[in-house]
Parts: C-alpha cells; sequence; structure tokens
C-alpha cells in the first residue's frame, strides 16, 4: 500500500495539469463511496448518506443556502451523481485538455477549469433565482459534476486552435471550433427538454472557456493569481526529473535546420515550413517555440501571426 501511495503521489505530482484534474476528480468519487461504508456499518440508510453528502457538497440554487455553504461553488466541479456520470466527464476533459498541454502553462489550464465551474456554477444560480419557468424550483434545485469546468476547456481548445481536428468513428476528422459548436447547440436545445440547470452550467462554462482565451489574446492572463501555487510547485520539480523537450525544427537527411541555414537556398526542405521560421525559431525547443508564438498572441493578438506560426500552433495542439 505504501508503493501504491507513492506511485499515485508521483504520478500527481509529475502529471500535467489535466492528468491532476482527472486523479482528483476520481478520487473524490472513490472518497465519497468508500465514506459511505462506516455509515452503512452503523445503521445509516445509503439514501441518509447520499442526501447529506448533496445538502452539504452539492451546488445549491437557493441563495439563502449557498451563503453558508460557500465552499459548494468549488466542492461541486468535482463531484459526480453516478461512475458514467464520472466517466463521460473525464474523457472529454482528457480529449481536448491534451490539446492545451502544449499550448497552455499548467496554472493557465487550471484557471480554466475553476473559472469556468464557478461561471457555470452561477450562471445556473442565477438563472433558476430570475427566470420565470425556475418560480418554486430553486428551493430544491442543485447541480453536480466537472461538466461546467470540461465545457470551459472544450471552448477553450477550440478558441486556441479553431481549424485543430479531432477524428471520430463513422465521421473521421472534423475541426474544433464545429465540435464545440456542436457541443454548445446541444446544451443550448436541452435546456427546455432535461436536466436544465445542468444545461444551464454548461452554458455558463462554455462561455469562460471562450472569454479566457479571448482575453489571453489581448493580453490579459485571468490564471495570474493562481501564479504563486504554481510556481512554488515547480520549484520542487528538479531539471532531472523533466523529459527534455522536442526540438522544434525537424533534421534533413543531411545536416541541421541550422546549418541549412547557412548554407542552403531557399528551396530546401524546412520541414514545411519557410526558411524565415526556420531562422528565427531554430534554436529553440518545442516548448519555448509555443510558448514564444503564445507571448506573440498576448502582446500584438492572434491576427499578428504569419502564416507558419499558426500553422505550427495547430500542429503542437495535436502532438499529444
Amino acid at each position: 500500500m505504501t508503493t501504491l501511495w507513492q506511485d499515485l503521489k508521483y504520478n500527481y505530482q509529475r502529471g500535467n495539469s489535466v492528468i491532476r484534474l482527472i486523479m482528483l476528480n476520481i478520487a473524490a468519487h472513490l472518497g465519497l463511496n468508500i465514506l459511505l461504508l462506516p455509515f452503512f456499518l452503523f445503521g445509516i440508510s445509503a439514501e441518509t448518506y447520499w442526501a447529506e453528502v448533496q445538502n452539504w457538497l452539492y451546488l445549491p440554487a437557493d441563495a439563502s443556502k449557498l451563503l453558508i455553504r460557500p465552499w459548494t461553488l468549488f466542492s461541486y466541479m468535482f463531484l459526480h451523481s453516478g461512475i458514467w456520470h464520472l466517466l463521460m466527464n473525464m474523457l472529454v476533459l482528457y480529449w481536448f485538455g491534451r490539446l492545451l498541454n502544449n499550448l497552455l502553462k499548467d496554472r493557465q489550464i487550471w484557471g480554466i477549469y475553476l473559472l469556468s465551474g464557478l461561471s457555470g456554477g452561477l450562471f445556473f444560480l442565477l438563472s433558476y433565482n430570475l427566470f420565470p419557468a425556475f418560480y418554486g424550483q430553486s428551493s430544491t434545485a442543485v447541480i453536480v459534476g466537472a461538466s461546467a469546468g470540461v465545457m470551459g476547456v472544450v471552448l477553450a481548445a477550440a478558441a486556441l486552435t479553431p481549424k485543430a481536428s479531432m477524428r471520430f468513428i463513422l465521421i473521421g476528422n472534423v475541426q474544433l471550433q464545429y465540435v464545440a459548436l456542436a457541443f454548445v447547440l446541444i446544451d443550448l436545445i436541452s435546456v427546455s427538454l432535461n436536466n436544465s440547470g445542468g444545461h444551464l452550467a454548461h452554458l455558463g462554462g462554455a462561455i469562460m472557456g471562450w472569454l479566457f482565451i479571448y482575453l489571453l489574446r489581448k493580453g490579459r492572463d485571468l490564471s495570474l493569481p493562481l501564479s504563486p501555487l504554481f510556481e512554488g510547485r515547480q520549484a520542487k520539480v528538479t531539471p532531472k526529473s523533466r523529459p527534455r523537450p522536442k526540438m522544434a525544427y525537424r533534421k534533413t537527411e543531411s545536416s541541421s535546420m541550422q546549418a541549412s541555414a547557412q548554407s542552403q537556398t531557399s528551396n530546401n526542405n524546412y520541414g514545411g515550413y519557410s526558411r524565415s521560421f526556420a531562422q528565427k525559431y531554430r534554436h529553440l525547443s518545442h516548448q519555448e517555440c509555443v510558448d514564444a508564438i503564445l507571448d506573440k498572441i498576448r502582446s500584438s493578438g492572434y491576427d499578428s501571426l504569419t502564416k507558419d506560426e499558426k500553422t505550427y500552433l495547430d500542429e503542437s495542439s495535436q502532438k499529444k
């Protein structure tokens, strides 16, 4: 058990933000289900146990309940109503989150997830207290699940690299911008059909995910308040524990891109990129190249990128 715990701890500490978020969601789900056992042994029914969990950890639509349980704004986004609910959310988080791993910092991915979860929760809360369709329901309505945070990740990935694609069985490759649009349309249509609160929270999360990337391109990083937490963690990670990054340039059969840029003509092969792009980024690692392009977006906007820089950013999002 000691070795198992050490393995889990190591994977959590060394994993990327998406892996850590998935591990936390799974741990929360398992923890609540394991905690049911002592309650059962002392004669407390499962129904009573889960009613208390819902009462104290799920996000209520009743503002008076939220005032005395403010932690539910955070706790709800790490809990799930069942194994299938958990599985679907974690799969979507992994599929879209890995597209952001090469492009954003750890704290930025955490920022997207947490802010989207908060936005989704507030969207749910306001809707149930403002719209006539929900009058009389706020006293009993609650939401739970990572879906709002996951929707934020989906929209962030689509907003950052809209032309990147995902492969679907029977359909083939579909650009992220269309996948995200389909998710949003499904939620819009479903609000009036079933699970209204959940779908409203999804929409709130989606808005924040898109807004996060929009502001990032304008030079405003909403995740900056998280910097002290992540700077402290990164300082504990020794250089030996980090894998060597892939180089941003490709080698030709006879020499490196650096030698090619110095001695060969513009007709030579630069891995599909122009000679000017290869010369500008040839000394950078893959991650340094991505960071440089993202810094350019933050300072001058997405439209300031060259065609090669946009292509490189889109391809980088699909490498993991």
